[in-house]
C-alpha cells in the first residue's frame, strides 16, 4: 500500500518505526476512519495521511474494521551480497473474527501452511497486503475463497489454492451460525535473513 512521505521533522531526527492504526474501510473501498493505536509521534501524521491514499476492493459486508501498520525506515543493506541477501516473507494472523463475532484459528501449525512466496515474485517487486474472503463451515473446512484485494494473478491463484486446503477450529462463538465468512489479510514482503554472530 502506498505511504505518504516522511515529515521533515522525522528526516532531520532520523526517526524510524512503525505506526499501528485501526481503520474502517467503507463500501466504496476507501478508509473512512483511522485511529492511531501506537507509534513514534513524528511519524503519526504521515501514517494518517497514508490512509487517504489507500484503495481496497469494496468489502462485503461493509464497513470493515481492521488493524494495520505503516513502517518508516531509512534504506539499509542486508548482510551479504546484493539482492541475494534478502528473502521473501509471509505474515498473517493466527486468528480471524467474523462479522457474526465468531473467532477461528488454524487447526495446525500455521508456519507449515503459509502460502508459497516464490523468489520470482518478490524479486520482481510483487509485495504488499493481499485480502481474501473465506467461507468456513461448522467443521472448520474452507468451502469458498475469493480475492478481495489482489497482488498478482499468479500469487493470487496459488495463495487461494493453499488456503482452500486449510483447516480451522472454533476459538469462540456459535457453531450454529456456520457457515461463516471471514476476511483474511496476508502480508507479502522482503526481509533480511537472521545472521548469528560468530
Amino acid at each position: 500500500m502506498p505511504s505518504a512521505p516522511y515529515s521533515e521533522e522525522a528526516v532531520k531526527k532520523h526517526v524510524e518505526g512503525t505506526v499501528v492504526l485501526t481503520i474502517v474501510v467503507n463500501a466504496q473501498g476507501r478508509v473512512s476512519e483511522a485511529k492511531v493505536k501506537s507509534g513514534p509521534p513524528e511519524l503519526i501524521q504521515a501514517a494518517l495521511d497514508s490512509t487517504t491514499l489507500w484503495e481496497f476492493v469494496p468489502p462485503n459486508p461493509a464497513p470493515f474494521t481492521d488493524t494495520v501498520s505503516v513502517s518508516y525506515g531509512f534504506p539499509k543493506e542486508c548482510p551479504g551480497s546484493g539482492s541475494e541477501a534478502t528473502v521473501g516473507s509471509v505474515e498473517m494472523r493466527s486468528s480471524l473474527r467474523s462479522e457474526k463475532g465468531n473467532v477461528i484459528g488454524m487447526d495446525e501449525d500455521l508456519e507449515q501452511h503459509l502460502p508459497a512466496y516464490f523468489k520470482s515474485d518478490w524479486r520482481a517487486g510483487v509485495a504488499g497486503r493481499m485480502m481474501l474472503s473465506i467461507t468456513v463451515d461448522a467443521s472448520g473446512n474452507v468451502t469458498q475463497v475469493s480475492v478481495v484485494k489482489p497482488l498478482s494473478a499468479d500469487l493470487d491463484r496459488t495463495t487461494a489454492e493453499t488456503v482452500r486446503a486449510w483447516k480451522f477450529k472454533l476459538l469462540s462463538g456459535n457453531t450454529q451460525s456456520f457457515p461463516d465468512v471471514f476476511l483474511l489479510p496476508i502480508q507479502f514482503g522482503t526481509t533480511c535473513p537472521f545472521h548469528e554472530d560468530r
